[in-house]
């Protein structure tokens, strides 16, 4: 395995908590032609690495924003639980 196994490893866990689909690690961003990408980074502890690493968000959110509920007067049924 090694040390970048494992720094890839713990990259693609942060794609959960950072909600984004593709996470590149400051070193592999770095090698990209087109650095002028918009998007966002964040430097971060990994387990077992000593230092943060700044990854570069280049991919999309899992979740999107929730969807908007209906007025109520648009609803097309209603319901009612009585206990």
């Amino acid at each position: 395995m090694g040390l970048p196994v494992n720094i890839a490893s713990r990259i693609q866990g942060e794609t959960k908590i950072l909600n984004n689909n593709l996470l590149v690690s400051e070193e592999a961003f770095s090698m990209l032609a087109d650095e002028d990408l918009t998007h966002e980074s964040f430097s971060v502890m990994l387990r077992g690495v000593s230092n943060p690493v700044k990854l570069h968000l280049l991919g999309n959110p899992y979740e999107k924003a929730p969807p908007v509920a209906p007025a109520e007067d648009q609803l097309p049924y209603h319901m009612a639980v009585a206990g």
